[in-house]
């Protein structure tokens, strides 16, 4: 990303990136806390591209979604198309081009050695590749709101989707932890990432808002960061807590939220 700001910080000054707006974001050894982003074109919209990208290609389809492999060396693009592209240590494993398939696709998630990955579908599809297992689909029930992405479990024996109304739906031995899904939102659900230990999730809002479940500890929002901008994704570390995360923007960056302070107790049995 090109720049970062935390809550406590000046609002964010803009900063156009280097090609399109982001889509989308993954973790990265190389750029940190604040991840790697993409845009519609395939561009790694950092000063820094560690294992190349799609720039200057010619695509059939919209990059809409990226991954990073297990060891952070590496990723796979995901095109609206069911395309896939890998980078560095991300073997191709299979696309969902040669599909016919009802619905575009939205999001990407990798198995836990790096071995497979699911492509997921705004109308809930799920489409399994490598040692990626098919644990189900939404596709036959009826949806508050569009997929717009999914996550995989710490063990990837399950994984989890979630819609633009906030809704989360959890399949194989992914524990189901609350959603938004009955709730008002002012804007839509647009990601959502699991903690550290894989007991709780984070869901992001195109506005800023965030949303937490199981050990996964809210520590604010970026309601107030906007300035006409709009979240695409948000990446989380830690649990409890030391759970952080990062909020990402379409061209402004990253708002980054340290774990919360602890509540200072005060302890009466010490005297002066």
């Amino acid at each position: 990303m090109l720049m970062a700001a935390t809550p406590s910080s000046a609002t964010p000054q803009w900063q156009p990136g280097l090609m399109g707006p982001s889509v989308a974001v993954c973790h990265s050894l190389y750029g940190g806390n604040w991840g790697l982003d993409v845009d519609a074109s395939g561009n790694i919209t950092t000063t820094v591209t560690p294992f190349g990208d799609l720039g200057g290609h010619q695509l059939n389809a919209p990059i809409v979604a990226i991954a990073s492999t297990p060891s952070l060396h590496g990723y796979w693009m995901a095109g609206s198309d069911g395309g896939v592209f890998g980078f560095g240590d991300a073997r191709f494993y299979g696309s969902a081009t040669t599909l016919n398939l009802t619905a575009s696709i939205v999001g990407i998630a990798a198995t836990s050695d790096g071995g497979g990955y699911w492509l997921v579908g705004k109308d809930g599809g799920v489409f399994a590749f490598g040692d990626a297992r098919f644990m189900g689909s939404a596709t036959n029930l009826r949806l508050g709101g569009a997929i717009v992405g999914i996550v995989s479990t710490l063990d990837a024996r399950g994984y989890w989707l979630v819609g633009a109304d906030g809704g989360v739906l959890a399949f194989g031995n992914a524990p189901y932890l609350g959603s938004m899904g009955t709730s008002h939102l002012n804007a839509p659900v647009v990601g959502m990432d699991r903690s550290s230990d894989g007991k709780g999730y984070i869901l992001a809002a195109k506005d800023g808002g965030a949303f937490a479940y199981g050990d996964a500890m809210f520590s604010g929002s970026a309601l107030g960061y906007d300035r006409g901008d709009s979240i695409v994704g948000i990446l989380v570390s830690g649990f409890g807590s030391d759970t952080q995360y990062v909020l990402s923007f379409a061209h402004l960056g990253g708002v980054s939220f340290p774990p919360p302070k602890p509540a200072f107790k005060s302890d009466r049995s010490i005297r002066p």
